[in-house]
């Protein structure tokens, strides 16, 4: 996230998509069409407008996707071979086996609760510590089942 923000102005297009399993991402392309042709959402299914976000994507470039927390390799493999002209940030929980299919993963630390707490204040700009302890507590407590650093791997367009 933190990437994609402070990137934000290098890229004319930015989104965020959830990539845990198949049908989350042809719903995050699906609203990626309905988002920058609303027309879509009236003439097309999901997968219809997941597909013509495709397209667009493969016929603009300037545009950064983020596929989040993918679960597993080849729910993305063809997605990222279709995908040329911007660049594919994946955040994942597997650190094996993307070496082949992206340019390079950077394996990052889970964060302990106090140096999470700082980044969501710093982040959010609010200045309540309490309740970003809370959150990210309870953001540990969901994340505590994996005990490995969580990989972020990408792939520039070819030049």
């Amino acid at each position: 996230m933190q990437y994609a923000t402070a990137h934000r102005a290098e890229y004319r297009l930015v989104w965020w998509v959830l990539a845990d399993s198949p049908e989350a991402i042809e719903t995050g392309l699906a609203e990626l069409a309905f988002r920058l042709h609303p027309d879509v959402q009236v003439i097309a299914n999901q997968a219809e407008a997941a597909g013509w976000a495709l397209v667009w994507l493969q016929s603009h470039d300037g545009w950064l996707l983020v596929l989040d927390n993918v679960e597993h390799r080849h729910h993305v493999a063809r997605l990222l071979g279709q995908l040329s002209r911007g660049h594919v940030l994946i955040t994942t929980r597997r650190d094996v086996g993307w070496e082949d299919i992206t340019d390079g993963c950077l394996r990052l630390e889970v964060l302990n609760p106090a140096d999470a707490a700082a980044l969501l204040t710093r982040l959010s700009g609010q200045t309540d510590p309490g309740t970003a302890g809370v959150l990210a507590g309870s953001w540990g407590a969901c994340r505590s089942h994996c005990s490995r650093p969580e990989p972020i791997c990408g792939r520039p367009a070819p030049q």
